[in-house]
């Protein structure tokens, strides 16, 4: 009597090799979220100083306006804000500058804003 030859079963669960590779594959992709992470993180807060630089460059404009006043003055802040702004008469014009530099991962950046305003001589 002749025995039947079966093929042989499947086999089930995964190799030492397959396990290495999956393992190899999501720690390469772990390192890559924490890398953008770290420099979405840090676009956020140079996009954080800008905006407090425009805000404080549009306040100076503001204060200079509604006052009427020449003046010309600059500050440092601690955070490493620059801030500098300058009132002039032409005529009865009042011509204001204001401008904020600030710190980032490439150097410096900064922002400058002009404006004028009609003042009675």
């Amino acid at each position: 009597m002749a025995r039947s030859q079966r093929p042989p079963a499947p086999r089930r669960g995964v190799t030492l090799v397959e396990l290495l590779v999956a393992l190899v594959v999501a720690a390469v992709g772990l390192l890559a979220l924490s890398g953008s992470g770290t420099q979405s993180w840090r676009r956020r807060r140079e996009a954080d100083a800008a905006i407090h630089a425009t805000a404080l460059a549009r306040l100076r404009v503001e204060r200079l306006a509604a006052s009427c006043a020449t003046s010309t003055a600059s500050i440092a802040h601690p955070d490493g804000l620059a801030a500098w702004w300058r009132g002039a008469r032409a005529g009865g014009a009042l011509l204001i500058e204001a401008g904020v530099s600030w710190p980032t991962t490439r150097g410096r950046d900064s922002v400058a804003l002009h404006g004028s305003r009609w003042c009675a001589p």
